[in-house]
């Protein structure tokens, strides 16, 4: 289910877009030569987040250092992500044009990561931001007619998280 922001705040925010990463050179990376991967999800529900789990062993499996950064599209994060060991964000630490705004969003958006692969089975403007301003050097995703990725799978959004990466793997398993 899509987040729904104000129009206002959303307009603003797509009418002053910046692409910082202009200089972004794209490197093909198979997984076995990555050396680090950042993965960025959204989470409604700790039932959500748990359901991500075993794509996220799966990545850490080939050894890189993998990054996590989560979204609970919520106005403050409900108790229930305390404990989480994923560095998560909501609402609270988007600015006005909804980027997020902390020092964690902020090190994972500047980070050279050798591989993003966003897990999101939805689109969330502020994850799409965030990942359209990184670094990174080879941005996977979900099939969107417009989207911030270098490689897209269309798989619908019913397929659970495991299932999608199993299909990353598969792509990416065949680069060089």
């Amino acid at each position: 289910m899509q987040r729904k922001y104000s129009f206002i705040r959303l307009t603003l925010s797509k009418l002053f877009a910046k692409s910082n990463n202009s200089n972004r050179a794209i490197t093909i990376c198979s997984l076995q030569n990555a050396k680090t991967i950042g993965i960025t999800l959204a989470a409604n529900s700790r039932q959500e987040l748990h359901s991500f789990d075993s794509a996220i062993t799966k990545l850490k499996a080939y050894g890189a250092n993998v990054n996590i950064l989560g979204y609970v599209p919520a106005k403050k994060l409900p108790d229930e992500f305390a404990d989480s060991s994923i560095k998560l964000i909501s609402d609270k630490e988007l600015d006005f044009l909804l980027h997020p705004n902390t020092t964690e969003a902020k090190q994972f958006e500047n980070s050279t990561f050798d591989l993003l692969i966003d897990i999101n089975a939805s689109e969330y403007y502020p994850m799409q931001k965030l990942i359209q301003a990184s670094q990174a050097k080879l941005k996977i995703g979900r099939y969107a007619d417009v989207s911030p990725f270098d490689i897209m799978l269309s798989i619908p959004s019913e397929q659970p998280a495991e299932y999608y990466i199993e299909q990353i793997t598969l792509y990416l398993q065949q680069l060089n």
